[in-house]
């Protein structure tokens, strides 16, 4: 390919960002860079690369950075022809450089191509990527990840309106890390990718020297690096290097709904490495979708981690991150067709976790430590949440299972749940309803859903019975259901209706109806009837119950303001923290109010 005239392109200002590393990176070693990327991405044909070619920056007074690139051409097999075609197309690695930042634009050429140049620059930290964006930019689009520390509930959350700054719920907002933003700020279309680095101004492609125009202009915004007042309500980006030495990591959470699309998505086939007996060889098989579901299940339990450890492996520090090793899962690779990839390393490089510490306001996720500023300030919203009652110090069992020491005779002609049951208490509790259902087991929406005609509220209530205690390993269960069901509860009166048909039954091996409460002589067609007119009313309230009978709300909220307070507590408290703030917030973003009945 002929040398290069750079003055003969046009180029998009959407481009990732970069800040140097010291020492400076000299232009033979950038050479050297570059032939290495040009053996990594394999292109062909490469023009002779420009390195360093002064760019000035129209500013006052004269500055002046620099622009480098490598082109080629790159074969690619089209997606249409399923590899029985090939079509050559050209690829390039454009840089720009000054004195602080960097900013790379490719072109059929990945990521993972560039990593001889992460060797002297890193990406631009989350924080100051978002600090782009000024107050008086109108955001239209946000995409974001969702701090939740139970595995079910929601991860993630989109935005959309013409100015969200004026519209968004201010409500739990320090549990959202925006993931990227688009605005309309200073007349021009902006977009801000902060899990990639990537800033975007819509608009035609220009010329190189416009292009560094906008470069500098960006530049100093990083250089300024101030957010909005807007942005700073979200999670706060802190400093990785400094503050992990102050946190104790206490609890990884894996995405596996992330992990098992994006391997099906990508086509990676699970293979388990065995010996077979007397040799030396390594040998990888195909695992068998029982054992895809086994894996998938390992990283489905909240891990607790105690000095660095947790059940199936163990979390390390380096400088800038954390990496965690799945050593019970080392016989199971994923194959690309090409080669074996770890799961360690599948996950590491995809960002499928995220760890919670001892101090209760700090989250690790997506490669980036975060702050939940208002996690404190929410302990008033979580006791009062809250509510005691000295019936559920009677509760020795959740339902009809009784534990080894008092066996369970004649279950089979049980007609109502035991008195001193989690389920009999809820009942009891919710007398004043005019229908309750018990929808355990099955298309399970709720353990019961209340419905109270006269206050026109419908009550989800999640069940769980257990030995006196604030551990939020026994919470995770409950709150997990409770989260997952959240949209269940905002459902149509038509989808109840079809609901309700299905309560025509007794409880499994019992005698027990599933109608736990109607009018009397009232029958399913007349019951469905008027659950789906109560649910028709606009005044209609809903309500996201937990009812747990090994929780008390002396002890809670003694340990709860105990923490806010600065004394110290028990690592778990600060776990008790996340888990009830999240449903706490998740539930009155959605109007829906959040209750947690429990033992005085």
């Amino acid at each position: 390919m002929q040398r290069l005239n750079l003055a003969d392109f046009s180029f998009t200002r959407s481009f990732v960002f970069l800040r140097r590393k010291p020492p400076r990176l000299k232009s033979r070693v950038l050479r050297s860079v570059f032939k290495k990327i040009l053996k990594l991405s394999e292109l062909e044909n490469p023009a002779p690369p420009i390195v360093r070619f002064k760019l000035q920056l129209q500013v006052a007074p004269p500055k002046f950075g620099s622009v480098s690139m490598i082109i080629g051409e790159s074969v690619l097999a089209p997606p249409f022809a399923n590899g029985t075609l090939q079509e050559r197309v050209i690829a390039y690695v454009l840089l720009l450089e000054t004195e602080n930042f960097a900013a790379l634009q490719l072109r059929h050429v990945s990521m993972t191509d560039i990593e001889p140049l992460l060797e002297y620059y890193e990406w631009v930290s989350h924080g100051q990527i978002t600090s782009v964006l000024s107050d008086s930019a109108k955001i239209l689009k946000i995409a974001a990840k969702i701090i939740n520390p139970a595995q079910s509930g929601l991860t993630g959350r989109g935005y959309e309106g013409n100015s969200l700054q004026d519209e968004m719920p201010h409500y739990g907002s320090g549990k959202t890390i925006p993931r990227s933003l688009k605005a309309s700020d200073l007349g021009e279309t902006i977009s801000v990718t902060a899990g990639a680095s990537r800033i975007t101004s819509y608009g035609q492609a220009v010329n190189i020297d416009k292009v560094g125009i906008w470069y500098e202009r960006i530049c100093q915004l990083l250089l300024a690096n101030k957010q909005s007042i807007f942005v700073s309500r979200f999670a706060e980006p802190v400093d990785f290097a400094v503050t992990i030495p102050s946190l104790t990591p206490k609890l990884v959470v894996f995405d596996t709904l992330s992990f098992f699309t994006r391997v099906k998505d990508e086509g990676l086939q699970l293979r388990r490495k065995f010996k077979k007996k007397g040799s030396r060889d390594i040998k990888r098989a195909a695992a068998s979708d029982q054992m895809f579901e086994d894996v998938i299940a390992a990283l489905k339990t909240n891990a607790l981690i105690k000095n660095n450890s947790f059940p199936i492996g163990s979390i390390s520090v380096t400088k800038n991150a954390l990496k965690i090793d799945l050593s019970s899962l080392k016989h199971f690779t994923l194959y690309n067709g090409i080669k074996d990839i770890s799961l360690s390393s599948y996950i590491n490089n995809k960002d499928m976790f995220s760890v919670y510490f001892d101090l209760p306001d700090y989250v690790y996720m997506g490669s980036s430590l975060f702050r939940d500023q208002g996690l404190l300030s929410e302990i008033d919203a979580v006791i009062a949440s809250i509510e005691g009652h000295a019936v559920m110090s009677t509760a020795d069992r959740e339902k009809i299972d009784l534990n080894k020491k008092t066996p369970n005779l004649g279950a089979s002609t049980l007609t109502s749940f035991p008195p001193t049951s989690v389920f009999a208490i809820v009942e009891n509790h919710y007398n004043a309803a005019d229908y309750i259902f018990c929808d355990d087991l099955g298309d399970e929406w709720a353990d019961h859903i209340c419905l109270d005609v006269a206050t026109k509220t419908l009550s989800f209530v999640h069940s769980k019975h257990g030995s006196p205690s604030t551990s939020a390993s026994a919470l995770h269960e409950v709150v997990g259901q409770a989260l997952k069901n959240m949209g269940n509860l905002l459902c149509t009166p038509l989808v109840l209706g079809k609901k309700v048909d299905g309560f025509n039954k007794i409880y499994i091996g019992t005698l027990i109806p599933r109608i736990r409460k109607a009018p009397a002589g009232q029958a399913i067609p007349a019951i469905k009837t008027r659950v789906m007119d109560t649910l028709n009313d606009n005044g209609l309230r809903r309500e996201m119950v937990l009812s747990c009978s090994f929780l008390s709300e002396s002890d809670v909220k003694a340990e709860l303001l105990k923490l806010r307070a600065g004394i110290k507590v028990r690592p778990h408290i600060r776990q008790l923290l996340w888990l009830l703030s999240y449903f706490v917030a998740a539930s009155k973003e959605l109007s829906v109010r959040p209750r947690i009945l429990c033992r005085p």
